[in-house]
């Protein structure tokens, strides 16, 4: 079950076919972002299942987030700023 106030933005590619999943829940117990981030990518041999992806994602966000000291895959790196511009919005922060 998705948690309420949750933000979800499927990653794409070229051919808009969904491959990967951010995810931002709120959270208060994280002071300076107020949300807990997680993501999850799809293997390229495998096929994207939103289910899974969302589980996976929301599973990160829950245990520990995104760290500092975390190196995301680049595709996440990429995708991040434009996110977390849409998470302040949405969570006022």
């Amino acid at each position: 079950m998705i948690p309420k106030f949750t933000v979800i933005q499927y990653l794409r590619n070229k051919k808009r076919v969904p491959y990967g999943v951010l995810v931002a829940v709120k959270d208060e117990n994280i002071l300076h972002r107020g949300y807990a981030f997680g993501y999850s990518l799809c293997n390229k041999k495998d096929k994207f299942n939103k289910a899974m992806a969302l589980k996976v994602a929301l599973g990160r966000a829950n245990v520990d987030g995104m760290k500092a000291n975390d190196n995301p895959p680049h595709d996440v790196r990429r995708a991040a700023p434009s996110f977390f511009d849409r998470c302040k919005k949405y969570y006022k922060v």
